[in-house]
């Protein structure tokens, strides 16, 4: 739902994407379009996936997006550039668990992203991905903390080409 200042609803809106979703994050560009990011599961399979919703000012569906690399994605993070294009992060359990960074067309969101980096986890496979964006670049930093025995954290810094630039381990 988008409300006014005021609090006045402006519109409602529900979207089924045929499986279960529950919403995660929630992002206003400066036109007034607003993104949503969810994280989808089925009851019929064993995996989940994450979903992006991009709708108008007057809450007309401009595009969605179902964000799915391995058998279990979660989404966590969702940023917009100074352009509007989106951005999400999140994590992915496979048999080779890690994370995942995703940068989607700014106008309307297209199902296969602009690009897409994918990572491995550290020792124990148990990543949380967390995302930011550069105030005023499209300049996106992942932070990628692994909570096994040996926890490490990583900053890596991509350009809005999804070139990797620096990454800094400690």
């Amino acid at each position: 739902a988008r409300y006014s200042p005021t609090l006045t609803e402006l519109w409602a809106k529900t979207y089924d994407a045929g499986a279960n979703e529950e919403s995660v994050r929630v992002r206003i560009d400066a036109s007034g379009a607003t993104t949503v990011l969810a994280h989808q599961w089925s009851s019929t399979s064993s995996g989940s996936n994450g979903l992006l919703v991009r709708f108008s000012t007057l809450g007309v569906t401009q595009g969605s997006a179902v964000i799915d690399y391995t058998i279990n994605d979660q989404p966590y993070r969702l940023g917009l550039d100074p352009s509007g294009s989106v951005y999400v992060s999140g994590s992915q359990a496979d048999t080779t668990p890690g994370g995942f960074v995703a940068k989607y067309n700014a106008g309307t969101l297209l199902a296969t992203p602009i690009w897409s980096r994918t990572f491995t986890a550290g020792d124990n496979g148990t990543g949380v991905f967390q995302l930011g964006i550069q105030p005023g670049t499209a300049t996106v930093f992942v932070v990628a903390l692994d909570y096994g025995a040996n926890g490490s954290v990583a900053v890596i810094r991509f350009d809005g080409d999804g070139q990797q630039t620096v990454s800094v381990y400690y």
